[in-house]
């Protein structure tokens, strides 16, 4: 079916949302003659689909849906067309959009005996057919017992069977055991729950390995799952086979036998086995590729850095390569890189300049690029974007443009804020997917002024469903852990003054206690409040803008008088919200019947009605008030008039 419509306006959202509800189960989209990579969102009879801003164009414009080409069509086809509000609703288009995920991820309960081990080091070695997702693979970890109470006799994994169709082969103590026998284990598939019965038990600060062998159809990453996982799927226009992972936030466990928590960060070996005419994107530096059979090779990709286990990562597919490099901020050199589908160079760009002077531009603001060691690359792949370890996966269009665009700031800052520094639960999500908005916004700064910051900031819509840090953050709501979180981040800058501020976003993110870690709310509260030049709780402000699911409303009414010879501003001001109140610093401008502008900073402590007097100066006449002219502050407000009582 070819369908013409029109842009009035040249497309200002970072994406859209094409709505198709016919029930025909269309197998691709192309608009203006590029292809759809990424999965419809499947909801009853209607299809969801991810279009990037890049495919679309001011004026005509061209759409074909493939599967109605050739069909009777026996039924009215609805199609709509919508701009996205925000980068959080590309980037996590499945998330957000499906039906599935709202009410139903719960980060996983942890076995007891989980705690009881610390995760040291993994070895994944994968063969890869690429015709299907039929996986071949083994694990191996070393792990160390942290409990000093008991010894450890079962080691228990995140596994899911799926039903059955994947299984554990066997499972032994790895290579330096290799005649000591198989272990026993069980499956647990209700639980999805992998326990090894170890020969003899560990003692405290003892370490073990064991090795896993697995085979089968991993759970498969459907559109709006909630779980992620691994998948197969094709580039669009010339139908070459992709094989790729996403396990943000516990979907590691659907693809690979792992401590599937974010707070058990470990170092990590990666072999991918595919056909010669395919390559394997993955974490860390590429060791080795090396033929391993008839028209297989073995690529070895090694992690130095301790890595989370939903960032563990592939995406193996045909790529065309274009690089350039990244010179560091003691003038050291890296790669900086892309891997495109062969059909999308051109609207991609020839090289990695762009990402370049992102990463010059957020280094600068936080410090140097976390992973200098290894590398930084994105590959295409099905989906929209996940900020894998060193690979950022992005979905086709979402380089652009030039590599400039937000979309690609935003997961490029996430190697910094979630990857170096990875929140200890997913309660605290604001600290991986906040900050990341944050930084798209420095970066409209960067391009636009001042103005263009305050702009994009007062365009984001929040909501107030529940805290910022609660179990509801791995819903990922845009409006909350996303756009919520970073408006927590603009407020505090005006609260700090810039200097203070990046001096603690740069404390926070070198901190070596807490890199290649994992962080709390707590512990970025704690070096923001270092970093001021008084040093002083910031717990009046953190405490309600994280806890309370709420936000202050004022209301305000002022008159002025004469103070001797000096104007004053008498302000009276309310807080009328429901739950707990915010002392917050506002700043107040007045206009002077003489045409002078002045802005003043005023504190409301007072709960929750507060009377503020502001002299204003002598033989002066106020004209008008502005509440937070710059909105600085996230909040609703409202001028109530004032009576005066003396004309009646």
């Amino acid at each position: 079916m070819d369908i013409q419509f029109v842009l009035n306006t040249f497309p200002d959202a970072p994406g859209y949302l094409l709505r198709i509800s016919s029930g025909y189960g269309i197998s691709q989209v192309r608009v203006n003659g590029h292809f759809l990579s990424s999965k419809p969102i499947l909801r009853n009879q209607e299809e969801l689909w991810l279009i990037p801003a890049s495919c679309l164009r001011r004026g005509n414009n061209h759409l074909v849906l493939e599967e109605l080409q050739n069909k009777s069509i026996e039924k009215p086809i609805e199609i709509e067309l919508y701009g996205l509000p925000g980068t959080a609703e590309v980037l996590h288009f499945e998330e957000i959009f499906s039906e599935q995920v709202y009410g139903v991820k719960t980060q996983p309960a942890t076995d007891p005996l989980q705690l009881k081990y610390d995760v040291i080091h993994v070895e994944l070695q994968q063969s890869i057919t690429m015709t299907h997702s039929n996986i071949t693979a083994s694990m191996m970890m070393i792990g160390e017992v942290i409990d000093t109470t008991s010894s450890l006799s079962t080691v228990v994994l995140d596994f899911n069977g799926y039903s059955g169709f994947f299984s554990v082969k066997s499972v032994d103590q790895g290579p330096a055991n290799q005649g000591v026998g198989n272990l026993p284990y069980e499956l647990d598939y209700g639980k999805n729950r992998l326990y090894i019965a170890l020969q003899e038990p560990i003692a405290a600060f003892s370490r073990f390995t064991v090795r896993v062998y697995y085979s089968g159809i991993p759970y498969p990453y459907t559109s709006g799952s909630p779980w992620g996982g691994y998948n197969s799927w094709s580039q669009g226009t010339t139908g070459i086979p992709i094989i790729f992972s996403l396990s943000e936030p516990y979907g590691a466990r659907n693809w690979w036998p792992c401590k599937d928590i974010p707070d058990d960060k470990f170092t990590a070996d990666l072999y991918w086995e595919c056909p010669t005419t395919y390559f394997a994107v993955s974490n860390g530096k590429l060791i080795d590729c090396e033929i391993v059979g008839n028209g297989i090779h073995r690529f070895h990709y090694q992690e130095t850095y301790p890595i989370s286990s939903y960032l563990v990562s592939v995406a193996c597919s045909k790529y065309e390569y274009v690089f350039g490099i990244y010179t560091s901020l003691n003038h050291s050199f890296m790669t900086v890189g892309h891997y495109l589908y062969p059909d999308q160079t051109e609207s991609e760009g020839e090289s990695a300049s762009g990402t370049i002077d992102l990463m010059e531009f957020l280094a600068g603001k936080f410090g140097e690029y976390p992973f200098l060691n290894d590398k930084y690359v994105t590959s295409t792949f099905p989906s929209s974007g996940m900020e894998h370890q060193t690979c950022t996966g992005l979905g086709i269009g979402l380089l652009s443009p030039d590599g400039r665009g937000v979309l690609n700031c935003h997961e490029l800052a996430h190697q910094w804020f979630g990857d170096a520094l990875t929140m200890g639960h997913f309660n605290h999500l604001w600290l991986n997917e906040g900050f990341a908005t944050y930084a798209e916004a420095l970066w409209k700064e960067k391009e636009g002024g001042i103005e263009a910051y305050h702009q994009y900031v007062d365009n984001w819509t929040t909501k107030d469903n529940y805290p910022l840090v609660s179990s509801h953050a791995d819903e990922f709501s845009p409006y909350i852990v996303y756009r919520k979180g970073a408006w927590v981040l603009h407020m505090l800058r005006h609260i700090m003054g810039d200097s203070d501020f990046y001096k603690g976003m740069k404390s926070y993110a070198a901190d070596s206690s807490l890199k290649y870690g994992n962080v709390l709310s707590s512990d970025f509260q704690s070096h923001m409040e270092k970093a001021l030049s008084q040093d002083t709780s910031l717990a009046w402000f953190f405490n309600p803008w994280l806890y309370q699911s709420n936000r202050p409303v004022y209301s305000y009414h002022w008159s002025q008088h004469l103070g001797g010879t000096e104007t004053v501003i008498d302000l009276t001001l309310e807080q009328t919200q429901t739950g707990g109140y915010y002392s917050m610093p506002l700043d107040i401008r007045v206009k002077l019947t003489n045409g002078k502008q002045i802005t003043f900073r005023i504190w409301n402590t007072q709960f929750p009605i507060e009377e503020i007097q502001i002299p204003v100066g002598d033989l002066v006449t106020v004209s008008s008030l502005e509440f937070d002219p710059d909105n600085w502050v996230l909040k609703s407000m409202a001028e109530t008039p004032v009576v005066d009582w003396n004309l009646y």
